[in-house]
C-alpha cells in the first residue's frame, strides 16, 4: 500500500513537471511563428504637418535582418525619395523598429502623404525626385507598405451674425 501510494505520487509529480516544462518551453498565443503570419509594415508615429521630426515605425513576421523601408513622401505634387538618394533605404533594428529622417531638403516638412515599402534586402528601389506617380515596381516588389496623407486641417467658424475666423490646425495622428 505504501509502495503504490510512493509510485502514484512518484508519476504525479512527474506529469506535474512535464507540464511545467512544456508550458515555460510553449510560445506565447500572440506570437504566431514566422510563416504562419503576413509581413506587416506600421508606423508608430507619424510627424505633424509641417513638423521637422523624424519618421518611426515597425515591422510583424519577418526576419528584420532580411528585409529594410523604403520610404518616400509627396511635396507639392510630387514624389520624394526618403532620406536621401545616396540612403535610400532605412535599416529595420532586430527588435522590428525603424526610424527614418523624411524631412532632409526643400519643403519636406510640408509633405502631405507618406509611403513606406518593406523590401527585401538586395533591391534598389527607384528613385523619385519629384515624379507625380510611384513606380508599380514598388508595390510589386514589396511584402507590405502602408501609404497615408498627412496635411493641414482648415476649420471654418462662423460667429453670429456677421463675424468669420479661419484656423489651420494640424489632425491628431
Amino acid at each position: 500500500m505504501i509502495q503504490t501510494a510512493r509510485v502514484s505520487l512518484c508519476l504525479s509529480f512527474c506529469l506535474v513537471a512535464l507540464l511545467m516544462a512544456a508550458l515555460r518551453l510553449a510560445p506565447p498565443a500572440s506570437a504566431a511563428p514566422l510563416a504562419q503570419c503576413p509581413p506587416k509594415l506600421y508606423f508608430t508615429y507619424v510627424p505633424p504637418y509641417g513638423s521637422f521630426e523624424d519618421l518611426w515605425g515597425g515591422v510583424d513576421c519577418v526576419q528584420p535582418a532580411n528585409y529594410k523601408v523604403a520610404v518616400y513622401i509627396l511635396v507639392n505634387g510630387g514624389w520624394w525619395t526618403k532620406p536621401t538618394f545616396a540612403e535610400p533605404l532605412t535599416p529595420i533594428r532586430a527588435d522590428g523598429t525603424w526610424t527614418a529622417d523624411i524631412t532632409t531638403g526643400g519643403n519636406d516638412q510640408n509633405a502631405t502623404r507618406i509611403a513606406a515599402f518593406l523590401v527585401p534586402n538586395g533591391y534598389t528601389p527607384p528613385p523619385m525626385n519629384g515624379g507625380p506617380d510611384l513606380p508599380i515596381v514598388l508595390y510589386q516588389t514589396a511584402v507590405d507598405y502602408i501609404d497615408l496623407p498627412r496635411g493641414p486641417l482648415q476649420v471654418t467658424i462662423t460667429i453670429y451674425p456677421t463675424r468669420t475666423r479661419t484656423a489651420t490646425t494640424t489632425p491628431a495622428t
